[in-house]
Order: C-alpha cells, then structure tokens, then sequence
C-alpha cells in the first residue's frame, strides 16, 4: 500500500486499506483520507448533531401539520421599522403582535423577524395589516405555542 503525505493527511487507497479497528474506521470515516481519530470524531459529532437537527425539523413540521389545532388569530400591531446594531449597521426589522382565544381563554403573542432589506419587511406589513384575521395552528398541549400559516419563509 502507497502512502502520500497531503499536508498532514495521509492519502490512501480505500481499496487496499484493511479496517482493523474502531479507531481505523473513524479515521477512514471518508474513504480517501485517514485522519487523527479526535479529528474523526469531531466530524462524526457534527454530521450527527446536523441530523439530528434535520430530524427534529421534520418532526416539527410533522407535529405543526398534524397534532397542532387550528385557531385565528387578530393582527393588532404590524410595524416595520429601521433599527442600529451594536456595530452601527443599520437594518431592517418587522414586529408583529396578535391575539387569539383558545377554549374561551385570550392569549397574545408576537413575531419579530430581523436583518431584512426594506422591500421584505415592507412585504411583511402589507401581508399582515392591523385588525385583519389570520389562520393559525396553536399545540393543544401548550396553547401559548402557536404558528401563523401565512408567515412563510423570508
């Protein structure tokens, strides 16, 4: 078997290569490259906590679309304003404020989504104007967690 040094790596034949332990099998996790087994690690822990966090997003879009209750929701504040970070950039940002009920009980809630471009904060106040009727989802086990269907992505 030839090995080629690749500034600190060394370069293998993944056909040739003999994995005779766990520690050869993390460091030949790519095939090509074997590298230190902390360095193995480390990159395993990444890809795992990257699936997980894929794994819990689809279960939260599950969740929303098939345990979570439809309810409606009454704009009462839709402002898009012009803000200064601790850096003096300025941005843009659109605040948004609500009520809704859920078995006879009045709840509030709010949005702010930040570092958008005047156009999309501008699209935001016009798509959610003050006193209009929105379709919303809420989770019956926690009726203060709710999510407004037309929000979309931005």
């Amino acid at each position: 078997m030839s090995n080629t040094k690749l500034g600190g790596l060394r370069a293998i034949s993944p056909m040739t290569k003999q994995i005779n332990s766990f520690d050869d099998f993390i460091g030949t996790i790519f095939g090509i490259f074997e590298v230190d087994f902390r360095l193995g690690l480390v990159v395993l822990f990444f890809i795992l906590y990257f699936f997980m966090a894929f794994i819990y997003s689809i279960y939260r879009i599950l969740r929303v679309n098939f345990v979570f209750l439809k309810t409606t929701v009454k704009i009462t504040y839709s402002c898009a304003t012009e803000k200064v970070d601790m850096d003096s950039n300025n941005f843009h940002c659109f605040i948004l404020a609500f009520t809704y009920n859920v078995d006879g009980v009045a709840y509030t809630g709010g949005e702010e989504k930040i570092y958008l471009s005047r156009c999309e904060a501008n699209t935001l106040c016009k798509r959610f104007p003050v006193d209009s009727l929105q379709n919303a989802r809420y989770d019956p086990d926690n009726p203060k967690d709710v999510i407004i269907d037309k929000w979309g992505s931005i």
